[in-house]
């Protein structure tokens, strides 16, 4: 499974997520972030600089392909991941992996 939703204080407020069945594909995972309800924020509500959401695209296909290749990763937890504005890209600031038997 590929899950991805809002961080921070957006958790709390929207306390929601969106999951698909790994591998996703580039609209399953653009399907995914637009179905959040905090999606305005990342495209650029009230002024503020619209995030590179083509780059949190690329990270959940490259997270749903790793999950599908290495089937004894049963969990990636990435937390945070900082969206930087357009074609700035992304980063995780923070990441822990769960494998099968460890």
């Amino acid at each position: 499974m590929v899950l991805v939703g809002l961080g921070g204080i957006f958790v709390e407020v929207f306390e929601e997520v969106a999951l698909r069945v790994a591998p996703v594909t580039p609209k399953e995972a653009g399907d995914m972030i637009a179905q959040l309800r905090g999606a305005p924020i990342l495209m650029g509500a009230r002024g503020h600089k619209r995030s590179d959401i083509e780059a949190v695209v690329d990270a959940l296909l490259r997270l749903s392909q790793l999950l599908t290749d290495f089937p004894q990763i049963q969990e990636i937890d990435i937390n945070p991941l900082r969206v930087f504005h357009a074609r700035d890209g992304c980063c995780a600031l923070d990441a822990r992996v769960h494998l099968a038997g460890g």
